[in-house]
């Protein structure tokens, strides 16, 4: 290999390189603005109540099908300083209402 060949395969490589860390930095500043607007935002709360062998994921899946079921548990829980996911039947439960 002659070397000029070995020149721009480290040229192709460092440009490469270049190429990728300018990616990642920006998926690293607007990352986080995509995935927020990928979801509906939170718009206000609305009262629940717990009915028999109901769990939180179920609430959460009741409430808000389109959303991750982990991140509307936490949102409730949240809402309701809840410490665990314990719940009784009857329970009223602050719950997020989110935009459609």
């Amino acid at each position: 290999m002659s070397v000029y060949a070995r020149r721009r395969a480290w040229a192709a490589a460092a440009v490469a390189g270049v190429g990728l860390m300018v990616l990642v930095v920006f998926m690293m500043f607007f990352g986080g603005v995509v995935e927020q607007s990928a979801n509906p935002a939170n718009t206000g709360t609305a009262v629940v109540h717990v009915q028999s062998g109901e769990s939180l994921g179920d609430i959460a899946s009741r409430i808000a099908p389109e959303m991750p079921t982990a991140a509307v548990v936490d949102k409730i829980m949240e809402l309701n300083a809840m410490n665990n996911s314990a719940l009784s039947v009857g329970q009223s439960l602050l719950t997020p209402v989110y935009a459609r």
